[in-house]
Formats: C-alpha cells, structure tokens, sequence
C-alpha cells in the first residue's frame, strides 16, 4: 500500500473499500435469503445472513473515514442533529416502502388461486392499512414545510376581577374534539410504522368474517372517540392562585413550594422545525405533574400576567435535576435526563421561550 493509499487517497481509500464491503455483503445476504429454506444448508445460510448484515454495517461505517491513518474506529465525526428536512424525506421513503409492499399483495391477491380454506378478507385488511400508511407518509413527507414563525408578542391579558381567585395559565383547549397533536407525534415518528405492522401481522392471521371487521373496526373507532375525549378534558390547561403559591390541577391543588423538577418539552423536536409546540412539565413532589404551554404553533401562549405568576411559581419552587438511585451526587443527571432544566434554566425557558429555530436549553452543563 502506498503513500497515498495511506493517507486515503488512492484507489484503495476507505470510501472504495467500504462500499465494495458493503456491496458484497449485501448480495452474501441477499443470497443467503432464498438458500434459508433449504433444510440441507438451512443453518450455513443463516450464518451467510448474519455476516452479510454485519458486512454492510460495517462497510458503511467504513465509508464515512476520512483516511486509514485516522485512528477512531468508528469515526469519531461531528454529530449533525436531525433536521427537519431529514425527517421529511425517511417519511418519504418509509412511505415509498409500505406502499410497494401493498401493490405487491395486491397483485398476489388478484393473481393467486385462492382454495376454500383461504380467507382473503385478512389480506385486503392489510394491504388496504399499509396502502393508507404508506400514502400518509408520502404525503407527509412531500409537502412543503412551512415558514418559520419569529413571534415575541403575547397575548392580550384579560382584566382580573378582584374576587377571581385562579387564573389559567394559557388558552382554553375547547376548540376542538381530537387530539390532533397526537396524530403529529406519530407521523413524526416514521419508526413506528414497521412496529405498527408488526402487531398488524397477528391479526390478519385470524380467520374473521366481512362484518367481523368491520364491527372491530367501528370499535376502534368508538375508543378513540372515548379516548380523544377524555384526553381533552385532561388537557385543560392548569390555573395559578393569584399569589403564585399554589397551583390548581384539575381538582388538586398543588403547592408550589412543593415542585422539584421541571422538564421542556416540545414537538416536533428538530432544532429547524417550524410552527413547533413548547412547554414545560412541572412535577411535585407527590408526583403530580403540570403541564403549561409556552408556545402554540410558533407563537406565544401566556399573556404577560400568567408568565409573571408563573415565574413567581418556579421562584417559590425547588427545583433540581433529578438524581439516579446509583448516582447520588448527581454527575450524570444530565446524561441521565437530558430534557429536565435547573431552576435557572426553567426560569429562562418561561421568561423568553425559544421560537422556531432557536436552540433548546437542555444539554448544557449542570448548574
């Protein structure tokens, strides 16, 4: 190997080399797939199978190494935080994948023979619940992301009467019945579809009628009305006594003095999303949480008013992050738990919530 073959410069460089690797590795287990049901060498092509993966892996890996005198093994490169635009586009492909696999069992349906002892109902069940999945996803992953939201105004305060003893901190949630931001969460989440489809599977191996189906399906329906509804009602947002000293969740009135731990969260979670949800989780110390938002859709949530009381709440609070049972003094609570904040941190969050495109406060050191 010569010079510049060290340095990662010649025909022999990492990049080549890795995706030659996982080139061949990829047909080894491609190979390995249609020789797995041969009882002769059923357990060889397991093992084909197996290093092929591995293969791939690492010949992958092996692509992104500057040179061969680079000693990190993996690389050690700077992380890129997941963006937006990359999550948009492995909808995009998970899309793309669910839904050549349901063309595929449609043409099987249509083409195949099918005996007396078969039940195709479960295959249009299927098919036709990753045509919608795969379609949702392309869908999702092809439109255009809208433009970043910069608000800094509050809303306008409301007059306080003088015998009003709780005010709400934030907006009434009455203004529609299901839970939408659910629905964002799981299409933000392209990972679970293929956990979905594997609970799918089980089911489809039932041998259930037409009307079967269909009533199971108009149960499912029912539930997640019954559900939305109750999530609503849980959802409305927590009040504050007009001097900050107690909290009103629910039908549970909470001292603030009591909390001690809050945590961000925010949705979706890439640093360059657009028109994104924040809040903060305050937790007591009888495990009540409150949960207060801080913006809606890029904008703020807490009129001038709720925010001073609000901040005069976590004052009154101690707050810290929480220590794992075998880390006592707490070294790796950051680690730990990367979403919580310190009470400076809390207090910031309230005070200037980050807009789209802002950094959140978590990851930074312990205070």
């Amino acid at each position: 190997m010569d010079a510049d073959d060290e340095k990662g410069g010649g025909l022999l460089r990492p990049t080549v080399v890795g995706l030659a690797l996982a080139l061949f590795s990829a047909a080894l287990a491609l190979t390995a797939i249609f020789l797995i049901a041969n009882p002769r060498i059923g357990v060889l092509a397991a093992v084909m199978l197996s290093f092929g993966c591995v293969g791939v892996a690492a010949g992958l890996v092996l692509t992104r190494r500057r040179s061969w005198a680079d000693p990190s093994w993996p690389p050690d490169l700077e992380s890129k935080p997941w963006s937006t635009r990359r999550a948009r586009r492995v909808s995009f492909l998970y899309g793309v994948f669910l839904l050549l696999i349901s063309v595929g069992g449609v043409v099987t349906l249509v083409g195949a023979d099918q005996n007396e002892t078969d039940d195709p109902v479960r295959g249009w069940v299927l098919v036709t619940v990753l045509a919608l999945l795969g379609s949702a996803l392309i869908v999702r992953g092809a439109r255009r992301e809208q433009e970043a939201v910069h608000s800094s105004d509050r809303p306008e305060s409301g007059p306080i009467v003088d015998a009003q003893e709780w005010v709400p901190l934030g907006p009434s949630r009455t203004h529609g019945l299901f839970p939408w931001w659910a629905l964002r969460v799981f299409s933000g989440q392209p990972l679970l579809v293929p956990m979905v489809c594997a609970f799918l599977f089980p089911v489809t191996a039932l041998r259930l009628g037409a009307w079967t189906w269909l009533f199971g399906a108009v149960g499912l329906a029912v539930a997640a009305v019954i559900v939305s509804i109750v999530v609503r009602r849980r959802s409305r947002p927590p009040c504050i006594s007009r001097d900050a000293t107690r909290l009103l969740v629910g039908a549970r009135e909470v001292p603030t003095a009591s909390i001690t731990t809050a945590m961000v969260i925010a949705g979706p979670w890439e640093p360059d999303a657009t028109a994104r949800n924040l809040a903060i989780v305050l937790t007591a110390s009888d495990h009540t949480r409150t949960v207060v938002g801080l913006r809606e859709r890029g904008r703020l949530a807490l009129t001038e008013n709720q925010t001073e009381l609000l901040m005069a709440a976590i004052e009154r609070a101690d707050i810290v992050l929480p220590h794992d049972k075998d880390d006592p003094r707490g070294r790796f609570s950051r680690m730990l738990y990367p979403n919580h904040l310190t009470k400076t941190e809390a207090l910031q969050l309230v005070r200037e919530p980050p807009g789209d495109g802002e950094a959140l406060p978590v990851g930074s050191a312990s205070t």
